[in-house]
Formats: structure tokens, sequence, C-alpha cells
């Protein structure tokens, strides 16, 4: 791999070498000078995230958090829910929001097995099959179909009734 050559903005005009291939930065614009954000409309300095405020004032005693100035809107809004968490009458909210800020958000998982994903599969190849059994054997669609639930794994034999109810009343129709 060969190296490139890209314009540097340099004042000396100096040009360097990139260790990636033509392709790669072929589009791209200089490196930004010093001095000059990168991210113009990103967050400013200096700004206060009440999610840190709630992780410095909830490691405060009480007697410290009674006397504590807030010096800041952030640090204001943050003594308010620590308060409200403590002795308020909607702790409850409170302390979910801070938990929610500062530890992020609690994650519930779902579990989805086969069973419930494939049902609808299942019933189709259910009623297939038991036409095919009925077909072959020369007997009422309806004895084939009360055979092979009499097999059915337990589990799947609700769903499967209520697939044939479904599927008799859209027959009638």
């Amino acid at each position: 791999m060969s190296a490139t050559v890209v314009p540097s903005d340099s004042s000396d005009g100096e040009k360097h070498r990139s260790k990636y291939p033509p392709s790669r930065i072929a589009g791209l614009l200089p490196p930004w000078k010093p001095g000059v954000s990168p991210n113009p409309g990103g967050v400013k300095k200096g700004t206060v995230f009440i999610s840190e405020c709630y992780k410095r004032l909830s490691i405060l005693s009480l007697a410290e958090l009674q006397e504590f100035q807030p010096a800041n809107a952030a640090e204001a809004m943050a003594l308010r829910q620590i308060v409200a968490a403590i002795y308020g009458a909607d702790a409850l909210n409170s302390i979910k929001e801070i938990t929610d800020r500062t530890e992020g958000k609690a994650h519930q998982s779902v579990e989805l097995n086969s069973t419930t994903v494939n049902i609808n599969v299942q019933v189709n190849l259910f009623l297939d099959a038991a036409k095919q059994l009925a077909e072959n054997h020369g007997v009422p669609l309806e004895l084939a179909q009360a055979r092979m639930l009499a097999i059915a794994e337990p589990a799947q034999r609700a769903a499967i009734e209520a697939a044939l109810v479904v599927a008799q009343a859209t027959e009638q129709e």
C-alpha cells in the first residue's frame, strides 16, 4: 500500500503523507485549523449536565444537602428532585428520574421462543397435513384433524384448536 500525499493547511505549505489509500480519503476536507471547533453547534464549554449534578448531590450528607446553595439552574433542578426523592409525597417518580439519569434506564428483556414466533407456520403445516391425510386415506377432514390434534404437543394444541375454529369459520363464509 503506498502512502498518499494530502495537502496540509500548515503555515509553511508543507504536504504530509497519509497512511490511507486515495480512494478512502477522496472528498474529505483537510483537518480543521487550531482554535476552530469541528462541531460549532455542539455542546458549549462549561455546560452543566443535570445528571452530573445528581451524582454530586447524591453523595452529600443530609446536613450538607440542607446547606447546599445551587450555583446554576441545573444544580437547582437537581436539588429539587433529590429533596423530592427524600421528603416528597411523589418520591418514586423522583427516584426513577435520578436513577435513569445517573445509571441509565433499566433494560427490560423479552424472551421469544420458536413456539411464539412460528405458531402461524406450524398451524398452516398442521392444516395442510390434515388435508393430505384425509385425502390419502379417504376419511373426513374433521377426523384427520382430530387424530392429528391427539398427537400434537400440549403446548401447541390450544393454538392449533383456535386456528381450526378460525379456519372453519372462514370456510363457512
